[in-house]
């Protein structure tokens, strides 16, 4: 069965119960595959690719859970990082690369984690709840990522990739955020707010 799943812009990548990765161009070609391992059971809880493909991420594995980065060179993949992670999150979660492939987000158990592509280096911030969406602005260099735990809804607003600004809190039931050109949209409940991002 497929766990998870997320398209780019030349493809798709799939996630397996099994604990394997598949890379998939728009014309079905298999681009490469993967099982990163490491764990007691092998799944891939969340998985995303960069935009041009070079870069895939995905956190996977219960007993050991853990996140991995793979780079892709021509016919060749090789994880340049991973991490084992606190916790044992038994659910789907969410990867994110930032449009200019820089950084990748992830989340795990009440945490939020953020990995430089570069450098190589990783660092944790702690979020209240699950996180169901994470969101971003690059005009701006913001990121919005979205949690809940119960009605208690934040969103928490990260700049330059690692700097958190601030978090707004609210209470709904049914929630979502959005992000397009400068605007934040945030649905709660039965009200859309659209809330304009500048930087000063």
């Amino acid at each position: 069965p497929i766990t998870s799943f997320y398209p780019y812009e030349n493809g798709v990548i799939v996630g397996y119960v099994e604990g394997k990765i598949i890379n998939v161009d728009f014309d079905g070609n298999i681009v490469f595959t993967a099982t990163p391992g490491g764990s007691n059971y092998s799944v891939i809880l969340g998985v995303a690719a960069s935009n041009d493909g070079a870069l895939s991420a995905c956190v996977s594995g219960i007993d050991s859970q853990r996140f991995v980065l793979i780079r892709r060179s021509g016919n060749q993949q090789k994880i340049v990082f991973h991490e084992y992670l606190d916790g044992n999150i038994k659910e789907n979660v969410n990867v994110y690369f930032t449009q200019d492939s820089n950084f990748v987000y992830y989340n795990f158990e009440n945490t939020l984690g953020i990995v430089d592509c570069k450098k190589l280096v990783s660092k944790h911030i702690p979020i209240k709840g699950k996180v169901l969406k994470i969101a971003e602005i690059p005009s701006v260099d913001a990121v919005f990522v979205l949690s809940k735990l119960g009605n208690d809804c934040t969103v928490t607003i990260i700049e330059g990739s690692s700097n958190v600004l601030g978090t707004y809190e609210y209470q709904a039931e049914n929630t979502f955020i959005s992000a397009k050109d400068n605007n934040l949209f945030l649905g709660a409940d039965n009200k859309i707010s659209c809330i304009q991002v500048v930087k000063n």
